[in-house]
């Protein structure tokens, strides 16, 4: 049981780093995000100044539609992953946890490692009685 317990105790650590490398790369993308709608407007205004016709303000439009809903996502994931390692310190939603390592499975190679040892931490019997599910788990008054 102690060896559960730390077990999901640096799980839950790991799901907190993940989520800031993660947040890092997001600051990334958005910074390159910034960047390419720069050029794209900068593109726009000299086409506009010359009197040419301008086929890039659909292009412009795509891009910016396209980096706010990776963004979102994006924000959506490192938010459950947020959730995921409390939930795994605190022992709560054990259901929530195994989705959220199922889906940190494909996040290659660090997320995929640490989906696969959450996966198995979790499908343990005496992780399952920590959570209050197995079939000898004291239940809470």
């Amino acid at each position: 049981m102690n060896n559960d317990r730390e077990h999901l105790r640096v799980l839950s650590i790991l799901h907190f780093i993940l989520a800031a490398l993660l947040a890092c790369g997001v600051c990334l993308g958005g910074l390159w995000g910034i960047v390419i709608t720069g050029l794209f407007r900068h593109g726009l205004l000299e086409a506009a100044q010359s009197g040419e016709d301008v086929p890039v303000r659909g292009m412009f439009t795509l891009v910016v539609v396209f980096w706010i809903v990776m963004l979102v996502i994006a924000l959506v994931y490192i938010a459950a992953l947020v959730f995921a390692g409390f939930n795994l310190r605190a022992r709560r939603n054990r259901t929530f946890c195994m989705v959220v390592a199922a889906l940190t499975c494909v996040s290659f190679p660090l997320g995929t490692a640490l989906g696969v040892f959450t996966l198995i931490v979790l499908s343990r019997d005496s992780v399952r009685e920590l959570y209050g599910e197995g079939p000898n788990a004291a239940r809470p008054s």
